[in-house]
């Protein structure tokens, strides 16, 4: 057993016995981990105010192989994302990136680039103005992207044609739109404006500033948003339900 250090930032917890909690992390360094906190319920602990959902964290923790649950020794905060606390809808955009990093398979595997995106997903909430669906559509985006199941945006999935009309059918199973002009009872799917199309492809391949509903209508976040969450739902292992957001449409945030 050795002792191993990282960053991480806490999906979830749950108590454990009369004083302790287990620990799902997402860390930088392992990816999704798991530890149990010792003691952690207490006022005194060393822990007190450390482990809250969604904190930023560097943690000491002993290393066993082949053990599923690790033993926590060290958790200092690095941030703790008190905006995000203070407001419901920060607070749920923040649930549904974290319940994504919390079902996703492909959190098991340590991706730094991944947790960057994630830790800038939570510091564009918590530090900026805006509150709106954009973000969360460049996180789902970014999400897919680095997980190699990007919708395909740029041109007709059949004749390869460049989007030029109002709107298009996009095709859930296929992952992208076909034109009017290649659209045949047999091909299913959402009908997407080209704005929102363009919005998709855009966010895809840019930086959060983007996001930000000044550069963009409403009416396109959602629908864009939309899509792309039903996209991430058929396509990705374990996405197939999001609480977050139906909890969010629930509030009708």
């Amino acid at each position: 057993m050795g002792l191993e250090k990282t960053e991480a930032i806490v999906l979830r917890s749950h108590k454990l016995g009369e004083t302790s909690k287990i620990l799902t992390l997402y860390s930088k360094k392992e990816g999704r981990l798991k530890v149990v906190a010792k003691g952690a319920r207490g006022l005194k602990s060393r822990f007190y105010g450390s482990l809250e959902s969604l904190n930023h964290i560097n943690l000491v923790y002993y290393f066993k192989e082949n053990r599923d649950l690790q033993l926590l020794s060290q958790a200092d905060i690095i941030d703790p994302f008190n905006r995000i606390r203070e407001d419901l809808n920060r607070f749920v955009m923040a649930s549904t990136a974290s319940e994504i990093v919390m079902k996703s398979q492909f959190a098991e595997e340590a991706d730094p680039t991944l947790f960057g995106i994630f830790l800038h997903y939570l510091k564009c909430l918590n530090d900026t103005g805006d509150t709106g669906d954009g973000l969360t559509l460049w996180f789902g985006l970014q999400y897919l992207k680095r997980t190699g199941f990007e919708p395909k945006t740029d041109n007709c999935l059949l004749c390869g044609r460049h989007a030029d009309q109002k709107s298009y059918l996009f095709s859930i199973t296929r992952g992208g739109y076909v034109c009017d002009g290649c659209r045949t009872a047999e091909i299913t799917g959402i009908r997407i404006s080209r704005n929102s199309l363009e919005l998709i492809g855009k966010l895809s391949n840019s930086g959060s500033e983007d996001a930000s509903g000044e550069h963009a209508s409403t009416l396109a976040v959602k629908e864009s948003l939309s899509v792309t969450y039903q996209f991430m739902a058929y396509h990705v292992p374990g996405l197939e339900h999001l609480k977050s957001l139906d909890f969010r449409e629930k509030l009708k945030l």
